[in-house]
């Protein structure tokens, strides 16, 4: 949980300077605890990447706990 932790925290921290590291880094985090904090980073990562890219993107929960990027503007499979 504490590696988890600071996997967030190093990814919230890179999230403007290094979009493409911090969603990484935010990604290893949700995979080794998926809770609010490592749920969080991962979403500011996304949209740091997206914003800097000037794409926009759908992010949800799946039950499972998966996370499924959607493009808005994709046909859904």
């Amino acid at each position: 949980l504490a590696v988890a932790r600071e996997l967030a925290l190093s990814a919230t921290t890179l999230a403007e300077e290094d979009p493409e590291l911090s969603l990484l880094l935010a990604l290893e985090a949700v995979n080794k605890a998926p809770i609010l904090e490592t749920e969080a980073a991962l979403h500011q990562a996304l949209e740091a990447s997206a914003v800097r890219q000037g794409h926009s993107l759908a992010v949800s929960s799946a039950p499972s706990g998966a996370f499924p990027f959607r493009n808005p503007g994709s046909r859904a499979r």
